[in-house]
Protein backbone atom coordinates (compact mmCIF):
# COMPACT_ATOMS: atom_id res chain seq x y z
CA UNK A 1 0.00 0.00 0.00
CA UNK A 2 0.94 3.17 -0.81
CA UNK A 3 0.57 6.34 1.06
CA UNK A 4 -1.11 9.24 -0.24
CA UNK A 5 0.36 12.48 -1.06
CA UNK A 6 -2.02 14.82 0.24
CA UNK A 7 -0.85 18.00 -1.21
CA UNK A 8 -1.25 16.78 -4.50
CA UNK A 9 -5.42 16.05 -3.71
CA UNK A 10 -5.48 20.67 -2.81
CA UNK A 11 -6.84 22.32 -5.57
CA UNK A 12 -9.54 22.52 -8.14
CA UNK A 13 -10.84 19.34 -10.38
CA UNK A 14 -12.61 19.02 -13.13
CA UNK A 15 -14.67 15.81 -14.07
CA UNK A 16 -13.12 13.64 -16.56
CA UNK A 17 -15.14 10.71 -17.37
CA UNK A 18 -17.57 8.79 -19.94
CA UNK A 19 -18.84 6.44 -17.82
CA UNK A 20 -22.80 6.55 -17.05
CA UNK A 21 -21.95 5.68 -13.40
CA UNK A 22 -19.95 8.53 -13.05
CA UNK A 23 -23.21 11.14 -13.26
CA UNK A 24 -23.59 10.88 -9.76
CA UNK A 25 -20.40 12.55 -9.19
CA UNK A 26 -20.18 16.57 -9.14
CA UNK A 27 -18.07 18.19 -12.36
CA UNK A 28 -16.07 19.99 -10.64
CA UNK A 29 -14.64 19.59 -7.11
CA UNK A 30 -11.92 22.01 -5.00
CA UNK A 31 -10.08 19.65 -2.15
CA UNK A 32 -8.92 22.24 0.50
CA UNK A 33 -5.57 21.67 3.09
CA UNK A 34 -7.07 20.67 6.46
CA UNK A 35 -9.71 18.28 5.30
CA UNK A 36 -12.36 20.10 4.01
CA UNK A 37 -14.06 20.27 0.14
CA UNK A 38 -16.39 21.64 -2.23
CA UNK A 39 -18.62 20.65 -4.88
CA UNK A 40 -20.28 24.00 -5.96
CA UNK A 41 -22.16 22.30 -8.82
CA UNK A 42 -23.18 19.09 -6.34
CA UNK A 43 -26.29 20.24 -5.03
CA UNK A 44 -27.70 21.61 -8.44
CA UNK A 45 -26.67 18.51 -10.42
CA UNK A 46 -28.14 16.11 -7.70
CA UNK A 47 -24.48 14.74 -6.81
CA UNK A 48 -23.72 12.25 -4.18
CA UNK A 49 -20.83 15.07 -2.77
CA UNK A 50 -21.70 18.57 -2.26
CA UNK A 51 -18.81 19.70 0.07
CA UNK A 52 -17.58 18.54 3.61
CA UNK A 53 -14.58 16.55 4.78
CA UNK A 54 -11.88 14.64 3.16
CA UNK A 55 -9.48 12.38 4.07
CA UNK A 56 -6.80 9.99 3.19
CA UNK A 57 -5.47 6.56 4.62
CA UNK A 58 -3.11 4.64 2.46
CA UNK A 59 -4.45 4.23 -0.92
CA UNK A 60 -7.80 5.56 -0.16
CA UNK A 61 -10.00 9.08 0.08
CA UNK A 62 -12.61 8.93 2.34
CA UNK A 63 -15.61 11.88 1.61
CA UNK A 64 -17.91 12.77 3.15
CA UNK A 65 -21.47 12.38 0.75
CA UNK A 66 -24.42 14.63 0.84
CA UNK A 67 -25.80 12.52 3.78
CA UNK A 68 -22.89 12.84 5.79
CA UNK A 69 -21.97 9.54 5.63
CA UNK A 70 -17.94 8.92 4.87
CA UNK A 71 -17.60 7.02 1.57
CA UNK A 72 -14.30 5.17 0.66
CA UNK A 73 -12.89 5.32 -2.65
CA UNK A 74 -9.67 3.27 -4.05
CA UNK A 75 -7.15 5.95 -5.31
CA UNK A 76 -6.47 4.49 -9.06
CA UNK A 77 -4.03 7.31 -9.82
CA UNK A 78 -2.79 10.71 -7.97
CA UNK A 79 -0.28 13.22 -9.52
CA UNK A 80 -0.28 16.85 -10.66
CA UNK A 81 -2.71 16.36 -13.71
CA UNK A 82 -5.06 13.60 -12.81
CA UNK A 83 -6.84 12.30 -10.18
CA UNK A 84 -8.73 8.76 -10.80
CA UNK A 85 -11.34 7.22 -7.96
CA UNK A 86 -13.01 3.77 -8.05
CA UNK A 87 -15.77 3.26 -5.79
CA UNK A 88 -16.77 0.23 -3.83
CA UNK A 89 -19.30 -0.65 -6.96
CA UNK A 90 -16.15 -0.50 -9.33
CA UNK A 91 -17.63 2.88 -10.83
CA UNK A 92 -14.43 5.00 -11.96
CA UNK A 93 -14.18 8.52 -12.00
CA UNK A 94 -11.55 10.46 -13.51
CA UNK A 95 -10.66 14.58 -12.56
CA UNK A 96 -8.21 16.59 -14.33
CA UNK A 97 -6.73 19.91 -12.67
CA UNK A 98 -8.32 22.75 -13.42
CA UNK A 99 -6.05 25.41 -11.73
Amino acid sequence: MTQVDESLLAGQWQKDTEEGCASRYPPRLTVRGGGIYEAPDGPEMGSLWHGGDWRAEEDALFIQAANDAMLSYRIIKLDRDQLVLADSAGCRVVYRRAD
